[in-house]
């Protein structure tokens, strides 16, 4: 990515790999942008995309309560 971004080359890409996201964070690249799912306070979702830096979860608990049921141990 830094060799890229060095020849000025425009990178998108998505990932859930935090370190990853969160070192480029830390660095403050020039041009850098990073954008994360909107959720409310109650965890919902409105499938909007907004300006933040990267957290560190998935929120995968979301799906496997779903699934399983929040009783289900992990």
């Amino acid at each position: 990515m830094t060799a890229l971004r060095e020849k000025q080359v425009r990178v998108f890409f998505v990932t859930h790999l935090y370190e990853f996201a969160a070192g480029f964070s830390e660095r403050k690249s020039d041009g850098a942008m990073f954008l994360r799912a909107e959720r409310e306070e109650d965890g919902s979702r409105t499938f909007r995309m907004l300006e933040g830096h990267p957290m560190d979860t998935s929120y995968g608990q979301d799906l496997y309560n779903r699934l399983l049921g929040p009783s289900a141990t992990p």
